[in-house]
């Protein structure tokens, strides 16, 4: 796979072996009167959402987040919150990536998360950390695309859902 081709996996719909998902849920699902929306969630690549997502639902989640889980709830308006700060770095990160108040994302940033696993192993398992750092700026848009993404899914499925009485992101995360 080369790197034009390469993105980080997400996926609209329930994707068994993109283990890290958003699902909006209202009462009815919470008391196991009615069924997840499967084709209403989001599956991420469950490494890549721990490292660049992880550190912005810690922030904009209310309480304590448990891994290994279906019962973390973001409220709605968190997840939109959340939803507007992704969009915020995404352009940032576009715009300036040395801006230093890109600095707390950019630590979890990784060109492991970037290549595929062969193309790791050949340019970068050796490499040094300035010559991965370049690596990954020069593959922003990767990270971009992947913050647009989770962002414009919230934001929709919250205008889809909120109206019919949903309140909620249930966020599953394997640890």
């Amino acid at each position: 796979m080369s790197d034009e081709t390469y993105h980080i996996r997400v996926r609209r719909g329930h994707h068994k072996r993109l283990r890290f998902w958003f699902a909006p849920v209202d009462d009815k699902i919470m008391n196991a009167r009615a069924d997840w929306l499967d084709d209403a969630e989001l599956s991420c690549d469950n490494i890549c959402a721990k490292e660049m997502l992880y550190p912005l639902i810690r922030k904009h989640f209310p309480g304590e987040f448990q891994w290994r889980t279906e019962l973390n709830l973001m409220p709605f308006e968190n997840a939109l919150k959340m939803a507007k700060e992704l969009k915020n770095v995404a352009k940032l990160l576009k715009r300036n990536y040395d801006d230093p108040r890109l600095t707390a994302y950019k630590k979890h940033f990784s060109i492991d998360l970037l290549v595929n696993a062969d193309e790791y192993e050949e340019k970068y398992a050796h490499a040094t950390t300035l010559a991965k750092k370049q690596a990954v700026e020069e593959r922003v848009d990767l990270i971009v695309e992947f913050y647009r993404t989770v962002a414009d899914y919230l934001e929709k499925t919250v205008a889809e859902y909120e109206p019919k009485g949903f309140h909620s992101f249930a966020i599953y995360a394997p640890h």
